[in-house]
């Protein structure tokens, strides 16, 4: 028990020190948000009264990001999601898997002026 304490004192104090953040001129990153959920809905039976009204759907957001040297980087958000996910895709009973790209960008950054605190 008493090993088991002092290991987790001493990683807890080796979390505590401070640490200088090292940033890369390249590199990727892809941020993901997964969500789901079912829907009730007689919109579902307007083409046939046989249909359940109940579908199930989900909906994932990815966000790639791509650094392409100190000054230059490219982003975007892409959603994939089926069908019926959203209320107002619930006219059609039809299960089908959608990809929209929401957003699309090439940026470019510099630093105009820095202010060092000692």
């Amino acid at each position: 028990m008493l090993k088991g304490a002092l290991a987790f004192a001493v990683a807890m104090v080796a979390a505590a020190i401070p640490s200088f953040a090292q940033d890369s001129d390249f590199g990727v990153a892809m941020p993901v948000t997964i969500s789901g959920g079912v829907l009730r809905s007689g919109r579902l039976q307007f083409e046939d009264p046989a249909n359940s009204p109940f579908a199930a759907g989900f909906r994932a957001m990815l966000y790639p990001t791509l650094k392409l040297g100190p000054h230059w980087f490219a982003y975007s958000a892409v959603q994939v999601r089926m069908a019926p996910y959203f209320y107002y895709d619930a006219y059609e009973p039809d299960r089908e898997l959608h990809t929209n790209t929401i957003q699309a960008y090439l940026g470019y950054t510099s630093v105009v002026f820095s202010v060092r605190v000692v």
